[in-house]
C-alpha cells in the first residue's frame, strides 16, 4: 500500500505494478484500488482503466464500491468526466452513494456546471458530503447566486458549508459578505480562521487580516503564511523580518517573498543572509538575490550570474538594467545582443538606462523591438524631452492609443523642462485623472518659470501630498531666493507627519547654502539623524559651499576632507570658488590639485585656477595646467 503512495511518475508505478504482481498481489481487491489510484495520480486514466478490466475480467467478485470510487476519480482527475460517467452508468444497480457522490465531485471538478446541477437533481440519497460537493463547486466558479440558492437549502450545515461560503465571497472580493458569514458561522475551525483572514489579505485591507490572525485561538501553517503575505508588501521590512523568524515552519514561497522583499528594500546584504539559509532555492529567489548584488557589487552579480544553473528572461533583465543603471552601456548593450529570447521589457530596459545618452541609440532600439507599449512610449517621449526634441516627443504622445497617467507626467515634464508653460497646464487640465505625480509635475513647470505663487495655489489644492510633493514645493521657494518661506514649510512638512528624505535634506539644505545661512544649515543637518537620513554626497556638498561663501575656508576644507565619499568636481569645484573669492592662493592650488587629477572635470574649473593664480601675479599658470 506504501508503496503505491510513493510513485513520482509513470514509470516508477509501473515498476511498482509489476514489483506487485510478481509477489502475486495483483488479484488482492485492496491493492488493485491501490494501484487504480495509483495510476490516476501520476496521470495515467488508461493503466488504470486497464486495471479494473483486468480485475473485472478475472476475478469472481464483482469490483465493489471502493473499485468504481476509484476509476470514476481516476477519470475525474485527469479531465475526463465523460469515461467517467460511462463507467458510473456500467455500474450496477441500485447505485451506491459513494461512487454516486464520486461521479457528482467529477462534475464539480471539470466545472460542468450544468450536468452536475442535472445530476444532483437526479441524486435522490444527499448527504452533506452531497450537499457541500455541489457547493464548492458554484463557489469555486463564483456563481455566488447558485451557490447562496443551494447553501439555503443544505438540511444541516456542517463546518465545511460555512468555510466554502467564507472562502467564495473572500474570492470575488466582497469581504463585508465573507465577515458576515464568519461571523454567523456556529461553529469555528482554523480553516474558517485561515478563510476570513484571507479574505481580508485578497482585499487588501491588511490591518483586518493582522487582527483576524491575532484573533485566532491557534496557527497552523496556512495561518502563517498567509499572514505573513498579507503582510509583505505594506508592513515595514524590520516588521516582516520578525515576522519571518517568527514561523515554525516556513514554506518555500515564504523564503523567497523576504528575499524579494529585502531586495526591493535596498537590503542586499540581507537578502544574500537569507538566500544562504534558504533549503531549496528557485529561480525567483535567485533573481532577487543576483537583483540585490547587482544594487551593491556588480563585479559579485557578474559573477554569480555566471554560475547560474538557471537563467530565464528576469534573470538576464536584472544584469541588462545592472550595467545600463550604473552607465556601462557598452557592457548592457552586449548582455543585450548576447540575451537568447528578447521580450519587450529588455527592450524598454535597454531604452530606459540610455536615457541622457544621444537620442537616436534610443530610437534604434525603440525602433527595432516587435512591439511597443505605455512603457517604451513614455520612456522615448522622456528622451526626446531631455535632448530638446520637444516635436517628437509630442508627436508620440498624440499618436499613442493608450496612455498612464505616468505618460502625462512625463509630457507635463517635457513641456516645463522646455519652458513651455501654457502646453504643461493644457495637459495637466486634459488628464482623465491626477496623481501626486501629476500635480507635482504641475507644481515644479510653475516654479521653473518663476510663478512661485500659482506653484503654492496649486501645492495647497492637492488632495493627498507625499515626500515628493513637499520637496518639489520647497525647493520652488528655496530657487527664488525665499528661505523663511522654504524653512516654514520644511516646519510644515514635519508637522503633517510626513518623513523627510535625502532628497528633502539636498533641497532644504541647498537653499539654506545659497542664502549663506550657515546656522541653518547645520540646524538642519542636525536633523539628519533625527529623522534617521544618512548624508549623502550632495549634503556635504552644500555645507562646502555655505562655508566658503561664509570665508570659512578652513572649516569648508575640513568638511570636504570628511566626506565619506571621494569628493567630486562639484563639491571640489565650490571650495575652489570659494578660494578664488577669497583669494586664498595657497589653499586653492591644493584644491585645485585635485580637481586636476580626476578624469572628468568641468573646463571651467581650470579658468577659476588661473584667474586664482593671477591675482598673486605668480607667472606659474602654465606649470600647474
Amino acid at each position: 500500500m506504501r508503496l503505491c503512495s510513493s510513485a513520482r511518475d509513470l514509470a516508477d508505478a509501473r515498476r511498482i505494478h509489476a514489483g506487485i504482481v510478481r509477489a502475486g498481489l495483483g488479484s488482492d481487491k485492496r491493492v488493485v484500488d491501490q494501484l487504480i489510484q495509483m495510476y490516476g495520480s501520476v496521470g495515467s486514466a488508461a493503466d488504470a482503466r486497464a486495471v479494473f478490466e483486468g480485475f473485472a475480467a478475472a476475478s469472481t467478485e464483482p469490483p465493489d464500491a471502493f473499485l468504481w470510487t476509484a476509476i470514476i476519480t481516476a477519470f475525474s482527475r485527469n479531465g475526463d468526466p465523460i469515461a467517467a460517467r460511462a463507467m458510473f452508468d456500467r455500474m450496477p444497480e441500485p447505485k451506491h452513494p459513494v461512487p454516486t457522490n464520486a461521479m457528482l465531485a467529477a462534475y464539480a471538478k471539470n466545472a460542468l456546471l450544468e450536468d452536475l446541477s442535472q445530476f444532483f437533481s437526479w441524486m435522490r440519497d444527499r448527504s452533506i458530503f452531497t450537499w457541500n460537493t455541489i457547493l464548492a463547486a458554484y463557489a469555486g466558479s463564483l456563481a455566488i447566486e447558485a451557490m447562496e440558492l443551494v447553501f439555503t437549502k443544505i438540511p444541516e450545515r456542517n463546518v465545511i458549508s460555512w468555510n466554502t461560503i467564507v472562502t467564495a465571497y473572500a474570492e470575488a472580493r466582497d469581504p463585508r459578505r465573507a465577515k458576515n458569514a464568519f461571523d454567523t458561522t456556529p461553529e469555528r475551525s482554523i480553516v474558517s480562521w485561515n478563510a476570513i483572514a484571507e479574505a481580508f489579505a485578497v482585499n487588501s485591507d491588511t490591518d483586518a487580516a493582522i487582527q483576524a490572525f491575532d484573533r485566532m485561538p491557534q496557527h497552523n501553517r496556512v495561518s502563517w503564511t498567509a499572514t505573513f503575505l498579507a503582510r509583505a508588501d505594506h508592513r515595514p521590512l524590520e516588521e516582516i523580518k520578525h515576522l519571518f523568524d517568527r514561523i515554525p515552519v516556513r514554506e518555500p514561497g515564504t523564503w523567497t517573498v523576504i528575499v524579494v522583499r529585502c531586495s526591493k528594500s535596498s537590503q542586499p546584504t540581507a537578502a544574500l543572509e537569507l538566500l544562504d539559509r534558504m533549503p531549496q532555492w528557485n529561480i525567483v529567489s535567485l533573481n532577487a538575490a543576483l537583483h540585490s548584488r547587482s544594487m551593491g557589487d556588480l563585479e559579485s552579480a557578474m559573477a554569480m550570474f555566471s554560475q547560474l544553473p538557471e537563467r530565464d528572461s528576469i534573470t538576464w533583465n536584472v544584469m541588462l538594467n545592472a550595467f545600463a543603471r550604473l552607465g556601462f552601456l557598452d557592457r548592457a548593450r552586449e548582455t543585450f545582443d548576447r540575451m537568447p529570447q528578447w521580450h519587450l521589457a529588455c527592450f524598454n530596459s535597454l531604452c530606459h538606462g540610455l536615457l541622457g545618452s544621444d537620442p537616436r541609440s534610443i530610437k534604434e532600439i525603440f525602433d527595432s523591438s516587435p512591439e511597443h507599449n505605455v512603457v517604451s512610449a513614455t520612456t522615448m517621449i522622456v528622451a526626446y524631452a531631455q535632448t530638446g526634441h520637444l516635436g517628437e516627443a509630442e508627436a508620440l504622445f498624440d499618436s499613442m492609443p493608450q496612455r498612464t497617467v505616468v505618460t502625462w507626467n512625463a509630457m507635463i515634464t517635457a513641456y516645463a523642462r522646455n519652458s513651455c508653460l501654457r502646453d504643461a497646464k493644457v495637459a495637466f487640465d486634459r488628464m482623465p485623472q491626477w496623481s501626486v505625480v501629476s500635480w507635482s509635475s504641475i507644481v515644479g513647470a510653475l516654479a521653473k518659470n518663476t510663478r512661485v505663487g500659482e506653484a503654492k495655489a496649486a501645492f495647497d489644492a492637492m488632495a493627498e501630498r507625499n515626500a515628493a510633493a513637499w520637496n518639489t514645493m520647497i525647493a520652488a521657494y528655496a530657487q527664488s531666493s525665499q528661505l523663511e518661506s522654504a524653512m516654514a514649510l520644511f516646519d510644515a512638512m514635519k508637522l503633517e507627519g510626513i518623513q523627510p528624505d535625502a532628497n528633502t535634506f539636498t533641497v532644504v539644505l541647498g537653499g539654506c547654502a545659497a542664502a549663506g545661512a550657515v546656522a541653518e544649515v547645520w540646524r538642519n543637518w542636525a536633523l539628519l539623524a533625527e529623522f534617521g537620513v544618512a548624508a549623502i554626497r550632495e549634503h556635504y556638498s552644500c555645507a562646502v559651499d555655505v562655508l566658503g561663501r561664509a570665508g570659512m575656508l578652513e572649516e569648508s576644507e575640513e568638511v570636504l576632507a570628511a566626506m565619506p565619499f571621494v569628493p567630486d568636481d562639484v563639491a571640489l569645484g565650490t571650495l575652489l570658488g570659494a578660494c578664488w573669492t577669497q583669494s586664498d592662493v595657497r589653499r586653492g592650488e591644493s584644491v585645485g590639485g585635485l580637481v586636476l587629477e580626476m578624469e572628468q572635470h568641468s573646463p571651467s574649473r581650470y579658468v577659476l585656477l588661473a584667474n586664482l593664480l593671477a591675482t598673486e601675479t605668480v607667472d606659474r599658470t602654465v606649470d600647474v595646467l
